[in-house]
Protein backbone atom coordinates (compact mmCIF):
# COMPACT_ATOMS: atom_id res chain seq x y z
CA UNK A 1 0.00 0.00 0.00
CA UNK A 2 1.20 3.71 -1.01
CA UNK A 3 1.56 5.46 2.78
CA UNK A 4 0.69 8.69 1.24
CA UNK A 5 -2.72 7.04 0.22
CA UNK A 6 -4.02 7.35 3.92
CA UNK A 7 -2.65 10.77 4.90
CA UNK A 8 -6.06 12.15 4.77
CA UNK A 9 -9.12 11.32 3.73
CA UNK A 10 -11.77 13.36 2.25
CA UNK A 11 -14.73 14.25 3.82
CA UNK A 12 -14.19 13.00 6.95
CA UNK A 13 -16.20 12.88 10.14
CA UNK A 14 -15.13 14.25 13.05
CA UNK A 15 -17.05 13.62 16.45
CA UNK A 16 -16.78 16.09 19.18
CA UNK A 17 -17.02 15.90 23.16
CA UNK A 18 -19.36 18.68 24.27
CA UNK A 19 -22.92 20.15 23.99
CA UNK A 20 -24.62 21.69 20.63
CA UNK A 21 -25.22 24.94 19.58
CA UNK A 22 -28.56 27.03 19.38
CA UNK A 23 -31.56 25.61 17.73
CA UNK A 24 -32.08 29.07 16.65
CA UNK A 25 -31.55 29.52 13.23
CA UNK A 26 -28.93 31.98 12.46
CA UNK A 27 -27.55 33.57 8.85
CA UNK A 28 -24.00 35.59 9.46
CA UNK A 29 -22.21 37.93 7.35
CA UNK A 30 -18.65 37.13 7.61
CA UNK A 31 -16.47 39.85 6.57
CA UNK A 32 -14.40 41.87 9.01
CA UNK A 33 -14.48 39.25 11.55
CA UNK A 34 -12.11 38.17 13.86
CA UNK A 35 -11.02 34.88 15.39
CA UNK A 36 -11.25 34.60 19.06
CA UNK A 37 -8.33 32.31 19.22
CA UNK A 38 -5.18 31.40 18.11
CA UNK A 39 -3.33 28.17 18.07
CA UNK A 40 0.24 27.86 19.32
CA UNK A 41 2.32 26.37 17.28
CA UNK A 42 4.63 24.54 19.64
CA UNK A 43 3.21 21.50 20.63
CA UNK A 44 2.00 20.67 24.53
CA UNK A 45 2.39 16.65 23.73
CA UNK A 46 3.71 14.86 20.70
CA UNK A 47 3.30 11.12 20.39
CA UNK A 48 4.76 8.94 17.75
CA UNK A 49 7.28 10.66 16.41
CA UNK A 50 10.82 9.13 15.61
CA UNK A 51 11.91 9.21 18.46
CA UNK A 52 9.29 7.34 20.75
CA UNK A 53 9.91 3.19 19.87
CA UNK A 54 7.04 2.06 21.41
CA UNK A 55 4.47 4.44 19.49
CA UNK A 56 6.86 4.74 16.16
CA UNK A 57 4.65 5.36 13.18
CA UNK A 58 1.32 5.83 14.07
CA UNK A 59 -2.14 5.20 11.87
CA UNK A 60 -4.59 6.96 13.95
CA UNK A 61 -7.97 6.19 12.92
CA UNK A 62 -9.92 8.50 15.30
CA UNK A 63 -9.27 10.33 18.57
CA UNK A 64 -11.28 12.20 20.94
CA UNK A 65 -10.99 13.29 24.38
CA UNK A 66 -12.54 11.12 27.30
CA UNK A 67 -12.71 13.65 30.17
CA UNK A 68 -10.48 17.22 30.57
CA UNK A 69 -7.10 15.47 31.28
CA UNK A 70 -7.27 11.68 29.04
CA UNK A 71 -7.47 11.73 25.30
CA UNK A 72 -8.26 8.23 23.38
CA UNK A 73 -6.57 7.29 19.77
CA UNK A 74 -7.18 4.10 17.28
CA UNK A 75 -3.75 2.85 16.24
CA UNK A 76 -4.46 1.12 13.14
CA UNK A 77 -0.68 0.02 12.67
CA UNK A 78 -0.43 -1.64 16.21
CA UNK A 79 -4.15 -2.19 16.37
CA UNK A 80 -4.23 -0.52 20.08
CA UNK A 81 -6.39 1.81 21.74
CA UNK A 82 -4.08 4.15 23.25
CA UNK A 83 -4.77 6.62 26.22
CA UNK A 84 -2.83 10.01 26.33
CA UNK A 85 -2.72 12.46 28.86
CA UNK A 86 -0.29 15.73 29.38
CA UNK A 87 2.72 13.49 30.03
CA UNK A 88 2.25 11.67 26.80
CA UNK A 89 0.95 7.98 26.64
CA UNK A 90 -0.04 6.05 29.87
CA UNK A 91 -1.98 3.34 28.60
CA UNK A 92 -2.12 0.99 25.60
CA UNK A 93 -5.03 -1.45 25.36
CA UNK A 94 -5.64 -4.21 22.86
CA UNK A 95 -3.75 -5.98 20.28
CA UNK A 96 -3.73 -7.64 16.99
CA UNK A 97 -6.17 -10.36 16.79
CA UNK A 98 -9.98 -11.98 17.09
CA UNK A 99 -10.45 -12.48 20.55
CA UNK A 100 -12.68 -10.22 22.46
CA UNK A 101 -9.54 -7.87 23.86
CA UNK A 102 -8.12 -8.03 20.35
CA UNK A 103 -8.77 -6.38 17.05
CA UNK A 104 -8.59 -6.24 13.40
CA UNK A 105 -9.25 -2.84 11.81
CA UNK A 106 -10.11 -0.63 14.73
CA UNK A 107 -11.42 2.57 13.74
CA UNK A 108 -13.52 4.58 16.21
CA UNK A 109 -13.90 5.33 19.49
CA UNK A 110 -16.45 7.21 21.92
CA UNK A 111 -16.46 8.16 25.90
CA UNK A 112 -19.32 6.52 27.83
CA UNK A 113 -21.45 7.25 30.72
CA UNK A 114 -19.33 5.83 34.02
CA UNK A 115 -15.82 6.18 32.28
CA UNK A 116 -16.41 3.67 30.22
CA UNK A 117 -15.01 3.42 26.76
CA UNK A 118 -16.27 2.27 23.68
CA UNK A 119 -14.12 0.93 20.45
CA UNK A 120 -15.70 -0.08 16.71
CA UNK A 121 -13.66 -2.49 14.91
CA UNK A 122 -14.76 -2.49 11.06
CA UNK A 123 -13.68 -5.45 10.46
CA UNK A 124 -14.92 -7.99 13.09
CA UNK A 125 -18.12 -5.15 13.20
CA UNK A 126 -17.57 -5.25 16.87
CA UNK A 127 -18.15 -2.88 19.93
CA UNK A 128 -15.77 -3.16 22.53
CA UNK A 129 -15.77 -2.04 26.01
CA UNK A 130 -12.77 -0.69 28.49
CA UNK A 131 -12.61 1.23 31.62
CA UNK A 132 -10.25 4.18 31.92
CA UNK A 133 -8.34 1.76 33.67
CA UNK A 134 -7.32 0.25 30.92
CA UNK A 135 -9.33 -3.03 31.47
CA UNK A 136 -11.38 -5.01 29.02
CA UNK A 137 -14.89 -5.31 30.00
CA UNK A 138 -16.61 -7.21 27.40
CA UNK A 139 -17.15 -6.98 23.31
CA UNK A 140 -20.75 -7.27 21.34
CA UNK A 141 -20.70 -8.13 17.32
CA UNK A 142 -23.15 -6.18 15.24
CA UNK A 143 -25.17 -8.82 13.70
CA UNK A 144 -27.20 -6.55 11.35
CA UNK A 145 -25.88 -4.26 8.53
CA UNK A 146 -27.10 -1.14 7.46
CA UNK A 147 -26.15 -1.06 3.65
CA UNK A 148 -23.72 -2.40 1.52
CA UNK A 149 -21.22 0.43 2.03
CA UNK A 150 -21.11 1.72 5.54
CA UNK A 151 -19.18 4.13 7.70
CA UNK A 152 -19.60 4.32 11.90
CA UNK A 153 -19.99 8.51 12.34
CA UNK A 154 -20.49 9.13 15.66
CA UNK A 155 -22.67 7.22 19.11
CA UNK A 156 -25.10 8.41 21.29
CA UNK A 157 -24.71 9.33 24.39
CA UNK A 158 -25.37 6.38 26.57
CA UNK A 159 -23.65 4.73 23.88
CA UNK A 160 -26.81 2.61 23.61
CA UNK A 161 -27.05 3.42 19.65
CA UNK A 162 -24.47 3.81 16.86
CA UNK A 163 -24.79 6.08 13.89
CA UNK A 164 -23.65 4.87 10.12
CA UNK A 165 -23.58 7.00 6.86
CA UNK A 166 -24.45 4.19 4.33
CA UNK A 167 -24.36 4.78 0.18
CA UNK A 168 -25.63 2.27 -1.62
CA UNK A 169 -25.42 3.09 -5.85
CA UNK A 170 -28.71 4.87 -7.43
CA UNK A 171 -27.70 3.31 -10.98
CA UNK A 172 -25.48 1.12 -12.31
CA UNK A 173 -25.59 2.85 -15.98
CA UNK A 174 -22.14 4.32 -17.08
CA UNK A 175 -23.36 8.25 -16.72
CA UNK A 176 -24.36 7.55 -13.18
CA UNK A 177 -21.69 5.81 -11.84
CA UNK A 178 -20.86 8.16 -9.35
CA UNK A 179 -24.25 8.89 -8.69
CA UNK A 180 -25.07 7.29 -5.01
CA UNK A 181 -28.47 6.90 -2.70
CA UNK A 182 -27.24 7.84 1.16
CA UNK A 183 -28.57 8.05 4.18
CA UNK A 184 -27.96 8.26 8.03
CA UNK A 185 -28.82 5.20 9.97
CA UNK A 186 -29.06 4.59 13.51
CA UNK A 187 -28.34 0.95 15.21
CA UNK A 188 -29.19 -0.16 18.63
CA UNK A 189 -25.63 -1.64 19.28
CA UNK A 190 -27.35 -4.79 21.35
CA UNK A 191 -30.42 -5.80 19.30
CA UNK A 192 -29.27 -4.67 16.25
CA UNK A 193 -32.59 -2.77 15.38
CA UNK A 194 -32.47 -0.61 12.44
CA UNK A 195 -33.60 2.97 12.09
CA UNK A 196 -33.06 5.36 9.02
CA UNK A 197 -32.48 8.96 10.13
CA UNK A 198 -32.75 10.53 6.50
CA UNK A 199 -32.07 9.77 2.77
CA UNK A 200 -29.67 12.90 1.92
CA UNK A 201 -27.67 14.61 -1.67
CA UNK A 202 -25.82 17.00 -3.12
CA UNK A 203 -27.68 20.31 -2.47
CA UNK A 204 -31.11 19.03 -0.63
CA UNK A 205 -31.88 17.05 2.42
CA UNK A 206 -34.59 14.81 1.91
CA UNK A 207 -37.23 12.42 3.69
CA UNK A 208 -36.52 8.89 3.54
CA UNK A 209 -38.58 8.51 0.60
CA UNK A 210 -37.53 11.54 -0.77
CA UNK A 211 -35.17 9.51 -3.26
CA UNK A 212 -32.33 12.13 -3.20
CA UNK A 213 -28.98 11.30 -4.24
CA UNK A 214 -25.10 11.96 -3.06
CA UNK A 215 -21.99 12.70 -5.55
CA UNK A 216 -19.06 9.72 -4.10
CA UNK A 217 -16.74 7.82 -6.10
CA UNK A 218 -14.03 9.35 -9.16
CA UNK A 219 -15.25 12.77 -8.60
CA UNK A 220 -12.40 15.47 -8.15
CA UNK A 221 -13.13 18.05 -6.08
CA UNK A 222 -16.49 16.41 -4.90
CA UNK A 223 -19.02 17.67 -2.09
CA UNK A 224 -18.91 14.97 0.07
CA UNK A 225 -21.43 15.21 3.11
CA UNK A 226 -20.07 15.28 6.72
CA UNK A 227 -22.02 14.71 10.06
CA UNK A 228 -21.15 14.64 13.99
CA UNK A 229 -23.06 13.38 16.58
CA UNK A 230 -22.68 16.21 19.55
CA UNK A 231 -24.47 14.47 22.68
CA UNK A 232 -28.02 14.34 22.49
CA UNK A 233 -28.11 15.37 18.32
CA UNK A 234 -26.53 15.38 15.11
CA UNK A 235 -24.95 18.40 12.75
CA UNK A 236 -25.26 17.57 8.96
CA UNK A 237 -23.94 19.40 6.41
CA UNK A 238 -23.41 19.23 2.49
CA UNK A 239 -20.70 21.01 1.72
CA UNK A 240 -22.37 22.57 -0.75
CA UNK A 241 -24.49 25.36 0.64
CA UNK A 242 -23.15 27.17 3.60
CA UNK A 243 -25.41 25.78 6.43
CA UNK A 244 -25.50 23.19 8.67
CA UNK A 245 -28.76 21.27 9.77
CA UNK A 246 -28.93 19.79 13.28
CA UNK A 247 -31.67 16.59 13.56
CA UNK A 248 -32.17 14.55 16.97
CA UNK A 249 -31.56 11.25 17.41
CA UNK A 250 -35.12 10.48 16.18
CA UNK A 251 -34.37 12.09 12.76
CA UNK A 252 -36.54 15.17 12.76
CA UNK A 253 -35.01 18.68 12.20
CA UNK A 254 -34.11 20.85 15.24
CA UNK A 255 -33.02 24.08 13.67
CA UNK A 256 -30.37 25.30 11.23
CA UNK A 257 -26.87 26.97 11.35
CA UNK A 258 -26.46 29.50 8.11
CA UNK A 259 -23.64 32.15 6.74
CA UNK A 260 -23.45 33.88 3.71
CA UNK A 261 -20.51 32.15 1.58
CA UNK A 262 -20.29 31.72 -2.11
CA UNK A 263 -18.41 28.52 -3.76
CA UNK A 264 -15.60 29.03 -5.83
CA UNK A 265 -14.59 28.17 -8.90
CA UNK A 266 -12.24 25.03 -9.86
CA UNK A 267 -9.16 26.58 -11.32
CA UNK A 268 -6.99 24.94 -13.40
CA UNK A 269 -3.92 25.10 -10.78
CA UNK A 270 -6.27 23.15 -7.99
CA UNK A 271 -6.19 20.41 -11.15
CA UNK A 272 -2.77 20.85 -11.79
CA UNK A 273 -1.96 19.83 -8.33
CA UNK A 274 -3.46 16.88 -8.13
CA UNK A 275 -2.00 16.24 -11.33
CA UNK A 276 1.81 16.76 -9.55
CA UNK A 277 0.47 14.67 -6.61
CA UNK A 278 -0.23 11.40 -9.31
CA UNK A 279 3.69 12.04 -11.02
CA UNK A 280 5.04 12.23 -7.66
CA UNK A 281 3.53 8.59 -6.54
CA UNK A 282 4.17 7.37 -9.50
CA UNK A 283 7.57 8.62 -9.68
CA UNK A 284 8.17 7.09 -5.86
CA UNK A 285 6.46 4.00 -6.13
CA UNK A 286 6.73 2.94 -9.87
CA UNK A 287 5.32 -0.85 -8.85
CA UNK A 288 2.29 1.27 -7.94
CA UNK A 289 1.97 3.14 -10.94
CA UNK A 290 -0.46 1.00 -12.89
CA UNK A 291 -3.00 1.22 -9.69
CA UNK A 292 -2.84 5.18 -10.22
CA UNK A 293 -5.90 6.33 -12.22
CA UNK A 294 -5.49 9.16 -14.82
CA UNK A 295 -7.07 12.67 -14.19
CA UNK A 296 -8.81 12.07 -17.75
CA UNK A 297 -10.71 9.06 -16.10
CA UNK A 298 -12.35 11.62 -14.04
CA UNK A 299 -15.06 13.55 -13.94
CA UNK A 300 -14.43 17.45 -12.63
CA UNK A 301 -16.87 19.34 -10.34
CA UNK A 302 -17.16 22.86 -11.32
CA UNK A 303 -17.16 24.29 -8.15
CA UNK A 304 -15.34 23.67 -5.01
CA UNK A 305 -17.14 22.37 -1.46
CA UNK A 306 -17.49 25.05 1.21
CA UNK A 307 -16.41 22.96 3.91
CA UNK A 308 -14.84 19.61 4.40
CA UNK A 309 -15.40 18.88 8.16
CA UNK A 310 -17.65 19.60 11.39
CA UNK A 311 -16.27 19.31 14.88
CA UNK A 312 -17.44 20.11 18.38
CA UNK A 313 -15.83 23.21 20.19
CA UNK A 314 -15.17 24.07 24.25
CA UNK A 315 -18.82 25.55 25.39
CA UNK A 316 -20.89 24.26 22.52
CA UNK A 317 -18.98 25.90 19.75
CA UNK A 318 -18.85 24.25 16.16
CA UNK A 319 -15.93 24.40 14.39
CA UNK A 320 -16.37 23.84 10.07
CA UNK A 321 -13.08 23.43 8.21
CA UNK A 322 -12.90 25.62 4.83
CA UNK A 323 -12.42 22.81 2.05
CA UNK A 324 -9.25 21.67 2.00
CA UNK A 325 -7.91 20.64 -2.26
CA UNK A 326 -8.55 16.90 -2.43
CA UNK A 327 -6.96 14.14 -4.42
CA UNK A 328 -10.95 12.73 -4.05
CA UNK A 329 -9.74 9.77 -6.49
CA UNK A 330 -6.71 8.70 -4.11
CA UNK A 331 -8.34 9.75 -0.67
CA UNK A 332 -5.03 12.64 -0.45
CA UNK A 333 -5.05 16.06 1.10
CA UNK A 334 -2.93 17.87 -1.70
CA UNK A 335 -3.63 21.77 -0.28
CA UNK A 336 -0.49 23.42 0.82
CA UNK A 337 -2.02 25.42 3.39
CA UNK A 338 -2.34 25.26 6.68
CA UNK A 339 -5.94 23.87 7.91
CA UNK A 340 -8.31 26.42 8.36
CA UNK A 341 -11.41 26.67 10.55
CA UNK A 342 -14.49 28.78 10.57
CA UNK A 343 -15.91 29.13 14.23
CA UNK A 344 -19.29 29.82 14.99
CA UNK A 345 -20.45 30.08 19.31
CA UNK A 346 -23.27 27.93 20.35
CA UNK A 347 -25.69 30.81 19.74
CA UNK A 348 -25.02 30.76 16.12
CA UNK A 349 -22.66 33.74 16.37
CA UNK A 350 -19.74 33.41 14.16
CA UNK A 351 -16.62 34.16 15.51
CA UNK A 352 -13.67 34.21 12.85
CA UNK A 353 -11.41 31.96 11.36
CA UNK A 354 -8.80 30.17 12.83
CA UNK A 355 -5.42 28.36 11.38
CA UNK A 356 -3.96 25.44 13.03
CA UNK A 357 0.05 25.05 12.92
CA UNK A 358 1.20 23.51 9.01
CA UNK A 359 0.37 20.09 8.67
CA UNK A 360 -1.78 19.22 11.44
CA UNK A 361 -4.85 18.45 11.27
CA UNK A 362 -7.46 19.11 13.93
CA UNK A 363 -9.16 15.89 15.01
CA UNK A 364 -10.71 17.06 18.89
CA UNK A 365 -11.13 20.27 21.45
CA UNK A 366 -11.46 19.86 24.46
CA UNK A 367 -10.42 22.57 27.58
CA UNK A 368 -8.65 24.89 25.14
CA UNK A 369 -6.79 22.44 23.76
CA UNK A 370 -6.68 21.11 20.06
CA UNK A 371 -5.61 17.63 19.50
CA UNK A 372 -4.76 15.99 16.02
CA UNK A 373 -2.65 14.45 13.35
CA UNK A 374 0.73 15.64 11.95
CA UNK A 375 2.81 14.80 9.27
CA UNK A 376 6.32 15.33 9.45
CA UNK A 377 8.42 15.57 6.21
CA UNK A 378 8.44 12.21 5.49
CA UNK A 379 4.58 11.94 5.94
CA UNK A 380 5.42 9.64 9.24
CA UNK A 381 2.17 10.66 11.10
CA UNK A 382 1.95 11.52 15.13
CA UNK A 383 -0.45 12.41 17.29
CA UNK A 384 -0.07 16.29 18.55
CA UNK A 385 -2.02 18.77 21.45
CA UNK A 386 -1.92 22.31 20.73
CA UNK A 387 -3.10 24.67 23.43
CA UNK A 388 -5.85 27.11 21.85
CA UNK A 389 -5.85 30.62 23.30
CA UNK A 390 -7.72 33.29 23.55
CA UNK A 391 -7.05 37.28 22.26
Amino acid sequence: MIRLYTSLVAGMVLVGCTGPASDTNSANRMSGANAMWTVDTTPLVVVGDQGAADTNSLLIRDLTFLNADVLAVTDASTQRLLLIDSTGMVAAMGRSGDGPAEFRAIHRVFACPGDTIMTWDTAQRRTSYWTLAGSFVRASTVLHSPGRASEVIGASPDCQSLLFRTWDPASRSPQQATRLRSALVRMDVTGGALDTLMVYGGTLIEPLRGGAAAQFGPVLFASIPVSASMGTRILFGDGERSALQWLDWSGRHTGTLSWTEERQAVQANDVARVTQHRDSLRHLHPDQAKYIPSIESHTIADRLPLYDAVIAGDNGAVWVRHYRLTDDGLNADVDPRPERWRVFDADGSYRGDVDMPRRFSLRAIRGGRAAGTHLDSDDVQSMRMHRIRAR
